[in-house]
């Protein structure tokens, strides 16, 4: 399968998108420029200096849907037209106040009921983390020794966790459980593990996310498997390489305790792959959400779908990407006529302004990930100049 038609990859960006595009690769391929914007950025939240007229036009538009759901489908259904779905991902996370995070669970659920009626939506997506601070909900999930008050809170979270669980069932929506830091995992773990328990008796409808950098997650998987077929459920599985690279390793030292990533990237690439094979062992019980930008891995879990005779169309295999990342991988494996789910991040800018540091920083610091970004947007931009 060719992945490096740009004509295919950026037929949905006008010129001038595709010219801010180049603008801002060029910027985010910088490490140190791009954690200067960031410093800068954060800085200026903190003394509430208004930043977002600086952030849309820069970095927001690209990587963002929009500021509401509204727009947010616009853009999907912009995408759709290209064969490729979308995922709203409401961009909220680490939140404290409690009558925001009422309506942030509005939010996603409003991102579920509208997933369940727009055919440009495959899945409803939501981080654990948008329902509590990490800080809380490292918290709640490691202490042996909560008050009343505590045990009253963490009661609530998890309410609040299954009624979003339920809604997507009720509403037959695939929902996506992101992934979250090492220290409190397990306990967002345990919690998908119910509601895959209780909600996917017919099909896999909550889909767990598995962090693949983590030396520990093919065991799990395995032990998932098992336990999926002796209790008579389906499994929902998301692979994803990882996102705290870098803050688990510090955070493992200075604790004086093995760190649970891979020693090597090698190490990390052939664990996501192994552990996509292990779900189409088992396709029979399982859905599959390939995650991922490299390309090698893609083109594994396609030849793996045609071993296990895994139509294109069939709705138990996704490929995805981020919104305005590796479009050369989404819009050529969608040409092909693959299921391809783009993570479609949304909100006000403010709101959304966490996200797209990590998006920048990422792009930094991922070996090659900007200059191959960059590359294709610039052979797409000289392909328009020249014809």
């Amino acid at each position: 399968m060719e992945l490096t038609n740009t004509k295919n990859a950026f037929e949905y960006k006008s010129d001038k998108e595709l010219k801010k595009a180049l603008r801002l690769f060029k910027l985010v391929k910088n490490k140190h420029v791009s954690d200067f914007f960031a410093g800068l950025t954060l800085i200026a939240m903190k003394f509430r200096i208004p930043v977002a007229w600086l952030i849309k036009p820069i970095m927001f538009d690209h990587f963002c849907g929009g500021e509401n759901s509204e727009e947010a489908i616009e853009t999907a259904n912009n995408l759709w037209k290209y064969n490729v779905s979308s995922i709203l991902d409401f961009a909220v996370e680490g939140q404290v106040d409690d009558k925001i995070v009422e309506q942030t669970i509005e939010e996603i659920k409003n991102t579920i009921s509208l997933a369940s009626k727009t055919d440009s939506l495959t899945f409803a997506a939501f981080k654990p983390t948008a329902l509590a601070s990490h800080e809380k909900l490292h918290h709640l999930a490691t202490s042996p020794n909560l008050t009343e008050k505590e045990k009253a809170e963490k009661e609530k979270y998890e309410e609040r966790f299954f009624s979003i669980c339920e809604f997507a069932a009720q509403n037959e929506v695939k929902l996506l459980v992101d992934a979250e830091e090492f220290a409190y995992q397990f306990y967002v773990d345990e919690l998908v593990e119910k509601a895959m328990k209780k909600l996917n008796k017919n099909k896999p409808l909550i889909y767990t996310t598995l962090q693949m950098y983590r030396h520990d997650r093919l065991d799990y998987l395995e032990g998932l498997i098992e336990d999926a077929r002796q209790n008579n459920y389906y499994l929902g599985v998301k692979f994803v390489r990882g996102a705290y690279l870098e803050k688990e390793r510090i955070l493992a030292f200075k604790e004086n305790r093995q760190s649970p990533i891979y020693e090597t990237k090698q190490g990390t690439d052939d664990a996501f792959d192994k552990g996509v094979e292990m779900v189409f062992e088992n396709i029979d019980i399982c859905g599959i959400f390939v995650g991922t930008h490299n390309e090698d891995s893609v083109i594994k879990s396609i030849n793996l779908a045609k071993k296990y005779n895994v139509d294109k169309n069939d709705d138990r295999f996704f490929v995805s990407q981020l919104y305005g990342m590796s479009d050369h991988i989404s819009f050529n494996v969608a040409k092909e006529g693959y299921n391809v789910a783009k993570y479609l991040p949304y909100g006000p800018v403010k709101v959304a302004i966490p996200y797209l540091l990590r998006r920048a920083q990422e792009n930094s610091a991922m070996a090659g990930q900007t200059g191959r970004e960059l590359k294709f947007v610039k052979l797409e931009w000289e392909r328009r100049k020249n014809n």
